[in-house]
């Protein structure tokens, strides 16, 4: 009885050690005008949708700045937590 109790509680803890699942909503309009606004304070431009991870970070592909392509990630009070640079072939992906 003891194994069986042993490996129920093991299970339930395996299950809520689970990485949270994306998140399964679109991006608000507000919420896409707030990122565009944080990168515009950055120089620049959304040229894609804005997609939403599932740990709430707000994730722009192929923004367009001066010095280049990023892909830029914020979390979710719309500060830039990671600015990739890309090329041209991978912006257009």
């Amino acid at each position: 009885m003891r194994y069986v109790i042993s490996t129920l509680a093991l299970t339930a803890l395996l299950f809520a050690a689970a990485p949270a699942p994306a998140a399964d909503r679109d991006v608000t309009a507000a919420e896409t005008a707030s990122v565009a606004e944080a990168l515009g304070g950055e120089g620049c431009a959304l040229s894609e949708e804005v997609e939403i991870g599932g740990e709430g970070v707000f994730e722009a592909d192929g923004v367009v700045c001066e010095d280049g392509n990023y892909d830029v990630e914020l979390d979710a009070d719309f500060n830039i937590l990671s600015k990739v640079k890309v090329g041209p072939a991978d912006a257009a992906d």
